[in-house]
């Protein structure tokens, strides 16, 4: 009788973790999103890959209630042969990609997060390396107004300094120069616009 108890038991518990592994399987296998979480999906140029893949971004996505899937290919591919139906958002390294899905698809807004997409897929290796040199420059991702999001960034991390860059980009968040005022204004610290 005890051994027959045991086996049930034993057989109860294996069918537990294999359900507890299904359901924590169960959004990737079927395409859904963790609980609470609109899926948006996006084709994206594989140097951003690293971007979108860090836990800081992927837990700023989802704060925002977001979880944002990708797949990767080369900006000219992105804009000539990708079906984008099947995606939310495309994110090509080159403005002529970036220009040429605009025509094709009459895009109705467009955004330029980032001035440049080296500064996307690189930002974890810059900031690793000036540390290794002995600066403290966290990477970090946020969302907000720009300059209230930098002064919120910088009191976060006790910033001694904020370096921002300036360089001309003409989408809908506009270019960093144009906020730049706003950021020296709210900043906690000194600021150095490059």
């Amino acid at each position: 009788m005890g051994r027959i108890l045991g086996l049930a038991l034993a057989a109860l518990l294996a069918v537990g973790v294999l359900a507890a592994i299904g359901y924590s399987l169960y959004p990737r296998i079927s395409g859904s999103s963790p609980q609470g979480l609109q899926t948006v999906r996006g084709v994206i140029g594989s140097e951003k890959q690293p971007f979108f893949q860090d836990p800081e971004v992927v837990a700023a996505f989802h704060k925002h209630g977001l979880d944002v899937q990708v797949d990767t290919a080369g900006s000219r591919e992105i804009a000539t042969t990708v079906d984008l139906s099947r995606y939310d958002f495309a994110f090509p390294a080159g403005v002529p990609a970036a220009d040429k899905i605009k025509r094709d698809h009459k895009a109705k807004a467009t955004y330029a997060p980032f001035y440049t997409p080296m500064a996307v897929g690189s930002f974890q290796p810059i900031a690793k390396l000036l540390e290794s040199a002995g600066v403290n420059a966290p990477a970090c991702v946020t969302v907000g107004d720009v300059a209230g999001a930098m002064r919120e960034e910088a009191v976060r991390h006790s910033a001694d300094l904020v370096v921002i860059g300036r360089g001309s980009i003409h989408e809908k968040l506009g270019r960093l120069r144009t906020h730049a005022y706003g950021i020296i204004r709210q900043a906690p610290c000194p600021v150095i616009s490059v």
